[in-house]
């Protein structure tokens, strides 16, 4: 470059010197831009084609690539449904298979339990010849037994004796019972007497109380009201000093204006005689008549100050007045509520007073019932323990009886109980039989649906196969495409096809 510049610039300088000459400078310019421009825009318009050729081609792999990603997802969603009903379909196999084993389990216990009732009832056939004898010999104690009857009824009579004499004594114990219940209903009535007198006692507690919190807030009011009234005493003598002293200043002013005046009669008498003089007097008298009329007006005020003195006056006479009313109100109210504490601390006292009696009766009526309940019980022991003899003797005697009634009853029993069993037993049998044949059915049917199911899953594991593989092909093709954009003509055969020729090299 340097040396090409060295050269242009002795061009130039050749050029100056002969003036007269061709333009060489320009066509030397016109030639040097156009070989470095040439190849610039060739190299350029180069760049530009290869660029939109791969976009074109990225843009085409891409396409290719989300369809290939949505066969995959699609296939991966159908492979998961078919893992998901093969398990179900093996859950439920397994499932039949437990089922059936429990049956089989069942009809084996049945079967146990057929036999034990065979044997059962053959040991009852065994046993009816032995309960036949024990039946005589039963009979022959029947008769023994009837001999007893009498003698039990003669002790049956003693025991009748005996029960209305323990009634006769159950009459006459409850006769004191009975004054206890008395005595608890009195008891009790007392009681409640006390407690409404109690609960009476409490209201007029209360409504003192009540009277007193009056009485109380009655006596702070007059307090409030004593301590304004004083209030307003002070200030009424100390207004009343004030205006005192306003009465003694005006007093004070009205004695110089009487020796004012006194002083100007006496200088209008002397100098009637001259005109001169009578001017300047006229308006000394001009400038000196005002005087006097202030005195009038502080007169005037004056008398308006001495009416409001006496209406003060008068107030405070009255609130003199109202102040001992108000101290006997207060000393009245004060004896009162003295009064009404000694009458709240007498009814407390009998409140406890009727509390005490009250926890006292109630302590009685407990220990009354404990006495009742104690005789009760121990009559109804002895009633009790007779009846009870008495029916014991009364059972040994039919015991008999309903024994052999009894073993009758259970031979009859036991037989209808047999045939009833063998008859579930075949039915039961029958039954089984026909859930193991739908049990083989439908294990049968289940066995078909599994074949079928796992010969979809095959097919299906073929075709995820084959897409897995055409996917590893796209990925290896990207990825290739990926490090070597600029490759040109390279054959495609894993994908299955040829890729575009592109139609520049590296």
């Amino acid at each position: 470059m340097e040396k090409l510049h060295r050269i242009v610039a002795a061009q130039l300088e050749s050029m100056v010197s002969n003036s007269n000459g061709f333009p060489w400078e320009l066509v030397i310019w016109a030639g040097v831009i156009g070989f470095f421009a040439i190849p610039l825009f060739l190299w350029r318009s180069f760049r530009s084609v290869r660029s939109r050729l791969y976009e074109g081609r990225e843009k085409k792999l891409a396409v290719e690539l989300c369809e290939q990603m949505k066969e995959k997802c699609k296939l991966l969603e159908k492979f998961s449904f078919l893992q998901k009903s093969c398990e179900g379909y093996e859950r439920e196999s397994s499932l039949q298979d437990v089922s059936f084993e429990k049956q089989a389990a069942e009809a084996h216990s049945l079967e146990a339990a057929c036999e034990n009732l065979n044997r059962c009832i053959s040991e009852m056939e065994d046993e009816i010849p032995y309960l036949k004898k024990e039946l005589k010999e039963e009979k022959y104690k029947h008769s023994r037994q009837h001999q007893l009857v009498a003698d039990i009824s003669e002790i049956r009579q003693s025991l009748e004796d005996l029960s209305k004499s323990l009634k006769f004594q159950l009459a006459e114990a409850k006769m004191p019972l009975n004054i206890f219940q008395m005595n608890g209903e009195q008891l009790k009535i007392v009681i409640k007497d006390a407690l409404n007198e109690n609960s009476r006692l409490q209201e007029s507690q209360e409504h003192l109380l009540q009277e007193a919190e009056v009485w109380k807030e009655q006596v702070s009011e007059l307090n409030k009201q004593k301590i304004i009234s004083e209030d307003s005493e002070v200030h009424t003598e100390q207004v009343l000093n004030d205006k005192d002293h306003h009465i003694k200043t005006l007093t004070k002013h009205l004695l110089n204006m009487k020796d004012w005046a006194a002083v100007l009669g006496d200088d209008m008498m002397d100098d009637h005689n001259s005109k001169v003089e009578m001017k300047s007097e006229s308006e000394s008298g001009a400038s000196l008549a005002d005087p006097p009329k202030g005195a009038l007006k502080k007169l005037m005020h004056a008398a308006k100050l001495n009416a409001s003195l006496k209406s003060v006056e008068g107030e405070r006479n009255q609130i003199y007045i109202q102040l001992p009313e108000t101290d006997k109100t207060e000393k009245q109210l004060m004896g009162h509520i003295k009064h009404l504490q000694p009458e709240q601390a007498s009814l407390q006292s009998g409140n406890t007073d009727f509390e005490s009696e009250n926890q006292k009766l109630q302590q009685k009526l407990e220990v009354m019932t404990e006495l009742h309940e104690e005789m009760t019980i121990r009559l109804y022991k002895t009633f009790t323990v007779e009846e009870n003899d008495q029916l014991e003797r009364q059972g040994k005697l039919s015991k008999q009886d309903e024994y052999i009634s009894y073993t009758t009853d259970q031979l009859d029993k036991y037989r209808k109980q047999a045939q009833h069993l063998e008859e579930e037993l075949e039915r039961m049998i029958l039954s089984y039989q026909e859930q193991v044949l739908l049990l083989k059915k439908k294990a049968h049917d289940n066995w078909l649906a599994a074949q079928t199911a796992e010969i979809n899953l095959n097919g299906l594991r073929k075709e995820n196969a084959k897409y897995r593989q055409k996917l590893a092909d796209t990925e290896m093709k990207f990825n290739f495409l990926q490090k070597y954009p600029s490759a040109v003509d390279v054959p495609n055969t894993g994908f299955g096809r040829e890729s575009p020729v592109w139609s520049f090299s590296t």
